[in-house]
């Protein structure tokens, strides 16, 4: 299965920028989460085209990605997170 990031265009005003894209792993929707701090929003700082070419599996966790410059990003898929505050749109943008 290959990575996809498409851009959001949808109903919500607050994800209707631009910026914020959906990740897919093949059917998968993933969603994308603070490793070490679960409940810290979650922003990308890199292009979409890079996010995709950044994304590795992780060993030994089914369905669980992160970024190789950024290791406190964790993208799992939607419906295995519970408590943990994610996004299923994350921002995308390089500063």
């Amino acid at each position: 299965m290959n990575f996809k990031a498409t851009r959001y265009e949808g109903s919500e005003k607050n994800y209707n920028d631009g910026q914020h894209y959906v990740l897919e792993y093949g059917p998968i929707l993933l969603a994308a989460a603070n490793a070490n701090n679960p409940q810290k929003e979650v922003s990308i700082n890199t292009k979409p085209e890079k996010l995709i070419q950044s994304i590795k599996s992780i060993p030994g966790k089914p369905l669980c990605f992160s970024m190789e410059d950024n290791k406190d990003l964790l993208f799992s898929a939607y419906f295995e997170l519970q408590d943990e505050l994610f996004r299923c749109y994350p921002l995308v943008s390089e500063k």
